[in-house]
């Protein structure tokens, strides 16, 4: 909790930090999802016996 009030001050003081705080709780609540279209982050293929886990992209 005392990281989200120094976060919020910041962002009262400094409106890079509000689109900064912004953009993070977007992340949070939208996921990535195959049927959207997206490419899968992970996959297991039981009987080829892979897993494949993909990095998130940085911005």
């Amino acid at each position: 909790m005392g990281a989200s009030v120094a976060d919020e001050l910041h962002a009262f003081l400094d409106s890079a930090k509000r689109v900064e705080i912004e953009h993070r709780v977007e992340e949070q609540v939208l996921k990535d999802d195959a049927l959207d279209g997206a490419p899968p982050r992970m996959g297991v293929d039981l009987d080829a016996g892979t897993a494949v886990v993909r990095r998130k992209p940085e911005c």
